[in-house]
């Protein structure tokens, strides 16, 4: 919701794969909690765990942790510090270790050459 040039409040969602055995193929790499642990799960407990968690974390937003929360974020950072394959939107596949991720949401990528290289949403591909 937008007031004047300020943000007045946000929304957001999650979506999370419960217990799907069979998942749509149109979607890039889709798969859910019960196919990766090969059993089923209790829907409200997940519910519960999951609020209690996204809860501890707004508290410690809250309680103005933001530089532990960043922290935590950062250790967390999937393929973080790990060289991989990545792809650009026109196709071409470059060796990367990811690096970070800024402030404004820029994922940062040291290429294979040593340089360093910001990418916004949809720049960059995962080779999977």
């Amino acid at each position: 919701d937008l007031r004047g040039a300020n943000l007045a409040r946000k929304i957001v969602g999650i979506g999370l794969n419960i217990n799907q055995v069979e998942c749509d193929p149109a979607l890039p790499n889709p798969i859910s909690m019960q196919q990766i642990a090969e059993h089923e799960f209790d829907r409200e407990e997940v519910l519960q765990t999951l609020a209690r968690k996204i809860m501890a974390r707004y508290d410690q937003l809250a309680d103005g942790d933001s530089e532990g929360l960043q922290c935590d974020y950062h250790a967390l950072i999937y393929r973080r510090d790990e060289a991989h394959t990545y792809r650009l939107p026109d196709g071409t596949p470059f060796e990367g270790t990811i690096r970070r991720v800024e402030a404004d949401g820029t994922l940062v990528v040291e290429h294979s050459d040593g340089t360093e290289h910001g990418y916004l949403f949809k720049q960059i591909e995962f080779v999977i």
